[in-house]
């Protein structure tokens, strides 16, 4: 019976049981699902490949659903597992989208007195796995879609993600997408953002980062 399995799922260790892990994660009952988050820390040091292809997609294909509590154990555990994830994966273009899918709904369920700290390290973990992304030209335009909502927002944080963004998508793209849109994007937060200084003070860091894409008389021009 369905009690029976579920009785029996419930028994068995989930310690370095990967694959239980993942069931737990998409499938099991909250309090397994929470047991399983606990026990996913330790996969970062001793069974990486399995955190990398099977826990973090996982991961990432419930935290929308889930409450604030996991959405911030779901952010500890990928802010130390992303400086182990490779570029030569996809996960990082999944954690992306995972993060923004967060973030888009977190000024409705986040409580106000612990929302930056939220938004923050959903932020930094948005930005750094698109530094580890290499987006096709379809990602590319989800992508832009998603940071023109951003840059429009009149929530001055969502603005701040959309310049970082800026920035970090110019590691892996190519010379002409860099010059020809990601500048003239960028130069929007400089020109026409009226949202406050924390933005210009975004853009100014993905300056740094274009900068390093770009030869050195593009950057001369375009500062």
């Amino acid at each position: 019976t369905f009690e029976v399995d579920d009785a029996y799922a419930a028994a068995v260790p989930l310690s370095f049981s990967v694959g239980e892990m993942r069931k737990a994660i998409l499938s099991g009952p909250s309090e397994r699902c929470d047991e399983a988050l606990v026990e996913v820390p330790q996969l970062v040091e001793h069974c990486l490949d399995g955190f990398v292809h099977l826990i973090v997609p996982a991961m990432c294909s419930k935290v929308q659903d889930w409450s604030v509590e996991r959405q911030w154990i779901t952010a500890m555990i990928l802010d130390t597992g992303l400086n182990k994830i490779s570029e030569e994966t996809s996960v990082p273009w999944v954690i992306v989208l995972a993060g923004l899918d967060v973030l888009s709904y977190s000024r409705l369920r986040v409580p106000d007195d612990s929302h930056e700290r939220f938004h923050d390290i959903w932020c930094d973990i948005v930005c750094r796995a698109l530094l580890l992304s290499h987006p096709s030209d379809d990602q590319l335009d989800l992508l832009m879609a998603k940071m023109d909502v951003l840059r429009e927002s009149e929530d001055e944080a969502d603005v701040v993600l959309a310049a970082i963004m800026t920035g970090a998508l110019a590691k892996n793209t190519p010379y002409e997408y860099t010059h020809n849109t990601l500048v003239p994007y960028l130069n929007f937060f400089f020109t026409k953002c009226t949202v406050g200084s924390t933005v210009y003070s975004a853009a100014i860091t993905s300056v740094a980062v274009i900068a390093k894409a770009l030869p050195l008389a593009d950057t001369e021009r375009f500062l």
